[in-house]
């Protein structure tokens, strides 16, 4: 039976201001931060936790690459802010047992991501760059726990550690929204946001402590992690969000012609962007497009070129922006 594929990297970015900061690197081992507990950090009705994750390598499952946890046994009680398993985002609530909602693979090593993680009432939620990407159900009420809050490593599973750079952690005691989450991926906060409970942006460089701007108080002691350049997005950063057409059964019947979204993650707008089409692992054509795409936004090309794929038993249909001055080929391709 015939088979058409594709393959498709989710990624999206809404928000593209940002001031110079640093962040820590983790070495996936014995490197974490250390905070407080307190009672604002259990999960309630309503929770929120954002982060800016950097994988130097992914752990084999999700839930050993621990981001945010405060999480443990005897019972099942607090929550785990996640990912690994190539890229996949995961996060558990702790009600006597785990319920989790997880992602596909959506994410690459060797790349800043915005991540977030919402529990709305009984629903939970994850978002990669501003972008919904999974949901799922909670039953049963969570369970506190006295437990200490640790970034990069889970204080009840010992040895779920993050491997790579870590900045930018947020935990709320609302369920922000899409769009909030999305227009403010960049943003500063104050630290005294309603709703803000812990704020560590990670800019201070150098020391042993990384301040909890909401709470000086319950700021985080540093063990075995190094400070580092914090998250960055290139100036030139054009690449492709999804195929649009053709369609799995068109393909097959008749000669037709490819479309694609594209996007502009950089901060700065983007003119003639030649896009690349690959046919079963192999280049096919280039066509470049004269349009200039300001930073941030999104837009359909269509190649002029007719493909005629309907004598092909599995077409392995790819797309991938060819700009010159891209400073990140990671999110280039539609694989």
């Amino acid at each position: 039976m015939k088979k058409f594929i594709y393959f498709f990297f989710l990624c999206n970015f809404s928000t593209i201001s940002f001031a110079q900061n640093f962040g820590l690197e983790f070495n996936g081992s014995d490197s974490k931060l250390e905070l407080c507990h307190s009672d604002d950090f259990n999960v309630g009705e309503n929770f929120t936790i954002e982060a800016w994750i950097y994988a130097s390598n992914w752990r084999a499952e999700a839930w050993q690459g621990s981001i945010v946890a405060k999480d443990m046994q005897g019972p099942d009680s607090g929550f785990a802010f996640r990912a690994g398993k190539n890229g996949t985002l995961s996060l558990v609530i702790g009600v006597g047992a785990w319920p989790e909602v997880q992602t596909e693979p959506l994410m690459n090593k060797d790349q800043w991501y915005h991540v977030a993680g919402v529990k709305e009432g009984s629903t939970l939620q994850l978002y990669v760059n501003g972008q919904l990407t999974a949901t799922g159900n909670v039953t049963g009420e969570p369970v506190d726990n006295m437990q200490t809050l640790q970034i990069g490593e889970s204080p009840g599973f010992p040895g779920r550690a993050w491997d790579g750079f870590l900045d930018e952690i947020r935990i709320w005691n609302v369920a922000r929204t899409a769009q909030e989450i999305a227009d403010n991926q960049t943003t500063d906060f104050a630290g005294n946001e309603p709703g803000l409970v812990a704020y560590l942006p990670m800019n201070e460089g150098s020391g042993g402590v990384a301040t909890n701007l909401s709470d000086n108080a319950c700021s985080a002691s540093i063990v075995e992690s190094s400070w580092v350049e914090g998250y960055s997005i290139p100036d030139q950063d054009v690449g492709v969000t999804g195929v649009t057409a053709p369609d799995v059964i068109s393909i097959f019947e008749r000669p037709v012609k490819i479309r694609a979204e594209i996007q502009n993650f950089g901060t700065e707008a983007v003119s003639n962007i030649p896009v690349q089409v690959s046919i079963n692992g192999l280049p096919a054509f280039t066509e470049t497009f004269d349009i200039t795409l300001p930073a941030g936004e999104t837009a359909e090309v269509i190649f002029d070129q007719i493909v005629d794929l309907t004598d092909n038993n599995t077409n392995l249909l790819s797309i991938r922006t060819m700009h010159p001055d891209d400073g990140n080929n990671f999110n280039d391709s539609d694989l």
